[in-house]
């Protein structure tokens, strides 16, 4: 079965973007194709020896933008173009980390038997220079992959795009990447969550670049009520009225695109006398198994009760 592989590049290092494509050269799956679309320059990196094979290989397709689209964006107009080669299977990837060598082949098997409409996603190693650190994204940031309905997408993502493969239906319907979802793969996980939901491949596939210019790190999960040093009163109202505010943003475009919500989640997400009340009942509801979904849903719903008053 064909994938596609779309991988969104701004100004990437030719080492380590050479590591990174020649991890996709060498999967056991060898049925793919590579939709590269740069946000900077094509030639640049035409010039680049260590780069040569892979423009020799015809899976991998160039595309130079001719304006700069940004992170999102840029995902989605990969996401568009692979699409245009008819594959039932996207997968996203990043510029710089390394593929195992059965990461396709294990998505592709994991995303056949999640079934029409899914996606599939797995744990990572962190890559730091040459070295891979001890231990796994999931279990650095006590990620909790179990909770992944739509109540909880909306306030927070569990998916790394660079882990994900699911289902092109999802992007043939839901094509555009709205304003209020902030990255590709937080927005196609709430799609999957409301079709064919969202399977865990518990173990890494690949080894994730950690560095200062991530999009989007991996950061370590402390305890639940430990708050960053220097952070004042002021500034920690204001950054719980933020996460609420993206997360009804998010919630607000899904409506708009055509998502489903259910009365609960318009409740919790959208109507606005409720205090915040059903963000501070998800958040105690999770406080045991799952600890980063119940702080951030706690603040969210200070954030929620707050905005009601200015």
């Amino acid at each position: 079965m064909k994938v596609g592989i779309a991988l969104a590049a701004y100004a990437p290092d030719p080492l380590v973007f050479s590591e990174q494509l020649a991890s996709i050269q060498n999967q056991i799956h060898t049925d793919w194709i590579c939709v590269i679309t740069l946000d900077s320059s094509l030639s640049r990196l035409r010039e680049e020896p260590r780069l040569s094979r892979y423009f020799e290989d015809p899976r991998f397709i160039w595309i130079e933008n001719q304006i700069r689209l940004g992170h999102k964006k840029n995902f989605e107009k990969a996401i568009q173009a692979a699409l245009a080669h008819g594959v039932p299977l996207i997968a996203c990837s990043d510029q710089d980390d390394i593929w195992y060598s059965d990461k396709l082949s294990v998505g592709v098997e994991a995303c056949l038997a999640q079934g029409p409409g899914g996606l599939v996603h797995s744990d990572m190693h962190l890559l730091k220079g040459n070295r891979i650190l001890e231990g796994t994204a999931w279990k650095i940031e006590h990620r909790g992959i179990q909770n992944h309905l739509p109540r909880h997408l909306l306030v927070r993502n569990i998916v790394a795009g660079c882990s994900m493969i699911f289902d092109a239906d999802l992007a043939r319907r839901y094509p555009i990447i709205p304003d209020g979802a902030e990255y590709h793969d937080h927005w196609y996980a709430l799609v999957a969550s409301y079709y064919g939901g969202i399977g865990a491949i518990d173990r890494p596939l690949y080894a994730y670049r950690q560095h200062e210019k991530n999009e989007v790190g991996v950061t370590p999960f402390n305890r639940i009520f430990t708050l960053p040093s220097g952070l004042t009163v002021s500034s920690f109202f204001k950054k719980c009225r933020l996460g609420w505010l993206k997360s009804r943003a998010f919630a607000q475009s899904a409506q708009n695109a055509g998502l489903p919500l259910s009365f609960l989640e318009k409740w919790i997400f959208l109507f606005r006398f409720d205090l915040g009340i059903g963000l501070l009942l998800l958040g105690i509801l999770n406080l045991k198994k799952d600890p980063p979904l119940a702080r951030a849903s706690i603040a969210r719903s200070i954030g929620k009760a707050i905005s009601l008053f200015g």
